[in-house]
């Protein structure tokens, strides 16, 4: 999975012929990167990738859903159909890294009213009817 996101995030920001091979070691994971383009370039991709998943930047995100669920503010809908399909069932809010999602040319964060679950199913945020109205 880790493979196939970071490939996807490299394609959506405009890498040509994007590889990646990750590998476990001691530490945890080793994500290696290449595309046909500049070294500089990967290693600018890389450290937004490493910025965006750290405890600093990407930890945000759960202070800020822990700090709306003890405010009661949390997804004020809980409970209501998401849309008159039974597939969508009740609204229920997560946080999602912006996995496979550009990281470098990606200017805001995108906020959602709802998980796109199809992109979950899918693992691809492209084929969700957010993206395609």
């Amino acid at each position: 999975m880790i493979a196939h996101y970071t490939k996807s995030s490299l394609a959506l920001d405009g890498f040509t012929d994007p590889d990646c091979e990750v590998s476990v070691t001691d530490k945890g994971f080793e994500v290696t990167i290449e595309a046909g383009t500049d070294v500089a370039d990967l290693k600018s991709f890389a450290e937004r990738h490493c910025s965006i998943m750290s405890p600093e930047v990407g930890g945000k995100a759960l202070v800020g859903q822990k700090m709306m669920q003890e405010l009661g503010v949390w997804n004020p809908m809980e409970g209501y159909p998401v849309n008159f399909s039974p597939l969508d069932g009740k609204c229920k809010w997560n946080v999602f890294l912006p996995l496979g999602m550009g990281i470098v040319n990606h200017a805001a964060v995108t906020l959602l009213h709802y998980p796109p679950w199809q992109a979950l199913a899918e693992a691809s945020y492209l084929n969700n009817m957010t993206l395609e109205r």
